[in-house]
């Protein structure tokens, strides 16, 4: 519950979400993320969500180039490049998302797995996973610095060079 002036807003967990889904940096207060969103909205023509296990809204944070061999785009967030650059490599070596998710991290979560609850080790952050296609799941609760050395393994896993002049590169 917030106390604004003399009104009170009551929020439910999704409201929550929403504003931290909207949230630029830590610092950030949850009264300036309201105001940046209303004045945003006022602005611009609402863009088609996005669908994702754990939200409905789409989640535009800059433009990140994505070099796979000749190809080259750009997504609209971190995540949507991990997703992009994984979904390449996918097509491009058949059997890597196999041997990808053979791999752990050191707090013994997955890379990729078949369902949502076998990226965790624990029950419950089900919710950070996504569906990347042809019924595999990624892991995207990330940082800017393990999306980099996922990729980096995924790439070693399917036998492409990866980085800024490389076969594969995403610039996270």
């Amino acid at each position: 519950m917030w106390e604004m002036g003399m009104s009170v807003i009551e929020l439910d967990l999704e409201g929550h979400k929403l504003i931290e889904a909207a949230r630029l940096t830590l610092k950030e207060t949850q009264l300036c993320i309201i105001k940046r969103a209303l004045k945003g909205a006022a602005k611009r023509k609402p863009r088609p969500a996005r669908t994702s296990a754990n939200t409905d809204v789409a989640r535009r944070t800059g433009h990140y180039l994505i070099r796979m061999g000749d190809r080259q785009e750009f997504a609209a967030s971190q995540k949507d490049a991990y997703i992009k650059l994984l979904s390449w490599l996918r097509h491009r070596t058949p059997g890597m998302l196999e041997r990808l998710a053979d791999e752990q991290t050191r707090r013994g979560r997955r890379i990729v797995a078949r369902s949502a609850s076998a990226l965790y080790p624990r029950p419950g952050l089900e919710l950070y996973a996504e569906e990347i296609g042809e019924g595999w799941w990624a892991d995207l609760n990330l940082s800017k610095v393990q999306k980099q050395q996922r990729l980096k393994l995924a790439c070693r896993l399917a036998g492409v060079s990866c980085g800024p002049n490389a076969e594969a590169y995403a610039e996270i």
